[in-house]
């Protein structure tokens, strides 16, 4: 049972609570990669031979980067409550909860390599609470409240209702939705290389 406010579920983080870890965590791990992007420049300038403490600085910092946008997964998911109507599931910034009947969007995210693909949903519910999860349980526990009429509200994008199985999608559609999702993730792959090499200069050169 899930009341106004808190979740009652032994363990799990009240809405509040959660909405402000995870704020904790965005900004501690892009604050982390910036300093680690400022002390490079600061101990190897551009025009110098970089140092082994430069290059070890930028190793760390890039993948802080590229974590940002996945630190909604969540793993060790379960379906709770009447109906099946909390989904409560471990992040990087402790445990989440999602109230299905409340949900304002439901996405998919998509990302492929050599050794695994990654092709999650992402719930965000009334409360603001984001959940990124590949899980066989919230997916049935989603088709049902969709089926029931109970969450009808919600902006469920086509990509997403083709991976809950609501709709069959074509060889093109497939092929599009994950070119769009790979291409997406370059460009934000870019950016924040764009970004990096800038603060990097600006900083060598004071």
């Amino acid at each position: 049972m899930v009341e106004r406010g808190a979740v009652t579920v032994d363990g799990v983080a009240t809405p509040e609570a959660a909405r402000r870890r995870a704020r904790y965590l965005l900004v501690g791990l892009a604050s982390l990669a910036l300093m680690l992007i400022i002390l490079a420049g600061r101990m190897a300038p551009l025009d110098d031979q970089p140092s082994v403490a430069t290059a070890v600085s930028l190793i760390i910092a890039w993948p802080l980067l590229w974590i940002l946008p996945i630190t909604s997964l969540g793993w060790r998911a379960r379906v709770d409550g009447a109906d099946n109507r909390y989904v409560t599931a471990h992040t990087m910034s402790g445990r989440r909860t999602v109230d299905l009947h409340r949900l304002e969007r439901i996405r998919r995210f998509q990302l492929m390599s050599r050794t695994k693909t990654m092709d999650c949903v992402v719930l965000r519910d009334a409360d603001g609470i984001r959940l990124m999860i590949d899980d066989p349980e919230v997916r049935e526990a989603l088709r049902t409240a969709i089926s029931d009429g109970l969450i009808d509200s919600a902006r469920t994008s086509r990509p997403a209702q083709a991976r809950l199985g609501l709709i069959t999608a074509s060889l093109p559609q497939r092929v599009w939705w994950a070119t769009t999702y790979f291409l997406g993730y370059l460009a934000y792959a870019g950016l924040t290389a764009v970004g990096s090499l800038t603060v990097l200069i600006l900083i060598s050169e004071l």
